[in-house]
């Protein structure tokens, strides 16, 4: 049987709905600010939960838009005892031939979700239909409980703009909001700043290609530390950290969170001084995960014949969850024996970085 093909751009005039449809689909990407400066959201310093957008332009779905003064958006106040997560839009309306900036509130939780029907507009939620509403995402604010003047760091400005090879916006922390295209780079402005690249719904974020590495080191500066208690494991204090592509340190809890499913290699420097003439033990990275027991996953043993130094790396790759939180460990089987760390390049360390997907949907992968 025969399949009717709807198309437009043959012959003819193409109305404003099919216009927005074919631009959706002719690659690179939906939506765009003209430049770094275009539609800036800024938080006012005069008006309560107020932000500000600043004169420019962008394009969405084939339709051009140009303000050229200021405008300002009142968010509703926060009655709760959390913080909430408010979207502010362009918002590009077919069925009032208008843009307009708006907010959508959003919940403890985050900003609010994106609307899956093709068909239907949902006002709650940020909307993609090209050719009857497509909400532009510009920020995502912070609004805290009773807050009045929001603070300039509680705007996280979301904006896409540059080559569609390459988007670049000045904060990626709502990547998962933004509108991109499987395949789609994402560069976070900043100097140092981090690039992602969407793989699509299954593997969902991953880290882009250069010059972005999803990089975390964490050391210890302090020299030596405390003797330890025979046979008991205990966290080994770390004091500084290098991070790059969304990598946290948690100094209070001495561990490194990882933002992402994948394979990471490990790499662990032991150093151990001192103690007593004799004894085993050992230098571990363990993970730790919600509701599951910890993991070793890199370890390194030592046997202690005398009072001499005992260093060594241990390198191993190991596939990890969006979350996991990995802390360097100590175990001996007698007391008196110091770890030892002064400088990055020598002393005990943790250094982790992403080395490929998980893979998935039916793909050979690792099971972390």
């Amino acid at each position: 049987m025969a399949v009717t093909h709807n198309s437009a751009g043959f012959t003819g005039t193409v109305d404003q709905v099919a216009e927005a449809r074919r631009f959706a689909v002719s690659g690179g990407g939906r939506f765009r600010v003209a430049s770094s400066t275009d539609w800036t959201p800024t938080a006012s310093g005069s008006v309560n939960r107020t932000v500000n957008i600043s004169a420019g332009a962008g394009s969405a779905c084939g339709v051009y838009d140009a303000t050229t003064s200021t405008d300002a958006l009142t968010l509703a106040t926060n009655t709760g005892s959390v913080d909430r997560f408010d979207a502010i839009v362009a918002k590009f309306d077919w069925s009032t031939l208008a843009v307009t900036f708006a907010v959508i509130q959003g919940s403890s939780t985050g900003p609010p979700t994106v609307n899956p029907s093709t068909t239907t507009v949902n006002n709650a939620q940020l909307n993609r239909i090209p050719g009857l509403r497509y909400d532009a995402l510009l920020a995502v604010v912070r609004v805290r409980p009773s807050v009045t003047l929001i603070a300039p760091a509680d705007v996280i400005d979301s904006r896409l703009f540059g080559s569609w090879s390459v988007l670049q916006t000045p904060n990626a922390t709502y990547r998962s909001s933004m509108d991109v295209e499987i395949g789609q780079v994402v560069l976070e402005t900043f100097i140092g700043g981090s690039s992602y690249q969407y793989s699509g719904p299954v593997l969902g974020w991953l880290p882009g290609p250069a010059p972005m590495s999803c990089y975390g080191k964490m050391w210890r500066t302090s020299g030596f530390t405390y003797a330890t208690a025979a046979n008991t494991t205990i966290p080994i204090a770390m004091d500084q950290a290098r991070l790059t592509g969304g990598m946290v340190f948690e100094n209070a809890n001495d561990c490194l969170t990882v933002p992402f499913d994948g394979i990471y290699q490990i790499t662990m420097t032991g150093y151990v001084s001192g103690g007593t003439s004799t004894g085993s033990g050992a230098q571990q990275v363990d993970r730790v995960r919600s509701g599951v027991s910890d993991l070793t996953v890199v370890r390194w043993s030592f046997n202690k014949t005398g009072g001499g130094d005992e260093y060594n790396a241990v390198t191993g790759e190991v596939p990890l969850k969006a979350g996991d939180r990995l802390q360097m460990r100590l175990n001996y089987s007698n007391t008196a024996l110091n770890v030892f760390g002064t400088l990055e390049n020598y002393g005990v360390s943790v250094a982790v970085r992403w080395q490929s997907p998980l893979f998935g949907n039916g793909l050979p992968g690792a099971t972390p």
